[in-house]
């Protein structure tokens, strides 16, 4: 959802699609007119559902093995989903927000002792 769109606008529409969404099994089957009306804010709202179906399909088919085989995964993403899943050491974001946690964690895992 941060494709062109800032933190705060996506902010705007997140809770709600949880809500209305709240797995990919759920957003599978999301009625594209009601899920396009939810990230209408956000502009492109078609491209956006559509690829929000297509993401959920994919993530829930079994056979990928990185996160970046799935549609619409870029660097953002693919960071974001090593950092959280602890492979923090493996990337080097440049995302001003996914920098700063992986610095934090830099700095929690040095105090640890571990370089």
């Amino acid at each position: 959802l941060l494709n062109l769109t800032t933190r705060k606008q996506v902010d705007s529409v997140i809770w709600r699609l949880f809500e209305l969404w709240p797995t990919s099994d759920h957003l599978t089957d999301a009625d594209l007119t009601v899920l396009e009306a939810v990230l209408r804010p956000l502009g492109m709202q078609h491209r956006r559902s559509c690829g929000l179906v297509r993401f959920s399909r994919e993530y829930l088919q079994p056979g990928w093995t990185d996160v970046r085989q799935l549609h619409g995964v870029g660097k953002y993403a693919a960071d974001s989903d090593a950092i959280f899943q602890g492979r923090w050491q493996d990337v080097e974001p440049r995302d001003h927000a996914l920098k700063a946690y992986h610095t934090h964690l830099r700095g929690l895992h040095e105090q640890a002792g571990g370089i």
